[in-house]
């Protein structure tokens, strides 16, 4: 378990994350979704910007308290205002949104809802990213749901500084 959870550390140290510590308890299953993970977080093809609003909007509507905590701290890194992690918690709807950052917004709703992304919002997305790209951003969404499906069933606690929801 040490060695799988010091897996990808720039320091070779293992994470003390209690998330990680828990999925480790089925190692081959941990082996794989780390890697795959962290692609998705630091060697994907989606902008920052844009993952970082798939996330979020995902975090929200699955109620996972521990994924929007983090990932408000990395939206910040990548640039998102507090104005806009508040806009991401009313959805795709709110004015101040520009149609790309709605589309994606949108189509994380459109993937909660009905599992399918509309003609009308990937006709948007299809504008700005390439195919990769929006394999990915399908991909991304359903990743960060199952995430937050497992981080909310396993009753993972917050670390200290994760102000869960309440994040801003």
């Amino acid at each position: 378990m040490r060695e799988l959870l010091s897996w990808g550390t720039p320091d070779g140290q293992p994470r003390r994350a209690e998330y990680l510590t828990t999925l480790v308890r089925h190692p081959r299953l941990y082996r794989q979704y780390a890697r795959y993970a962290t692609f998705l977080l630091t060697r994907g093809t989606l902008p920052g910007r844009d993952r970082e609003l798939a996330v979020l909007r995902n975090a929200w509507l699955c109620r996972g308290q521990l994924e929007w905590g983090e990932h408000v701290e990395i939206a910040r890194e990548v640039g998102l205002t507090t104005a806009e992690i508040e806009q991401v918690i009313a959805g795709p709807d709110h004015e101040a949104w520009a149609p790309d950052d709605a589309a994606i917004i949108r189509a994380v709703d459109e993937l909660h809802a009905d599992s399918v992304i509309s003609d009308e919002t990937w006709a948007i997305l299809a504008q700005r990213l390439d195919a990769p790209q929006l394999i990915e951003l399908i991909q991304l969404v359903g990743t960060y749901a199952m995430t937050a499906w497992l981080q909310n069933s396993l009753r993972v606690l917050l670390r200290p500084g994760n102000a869960g929801l309440a994040a801003r």
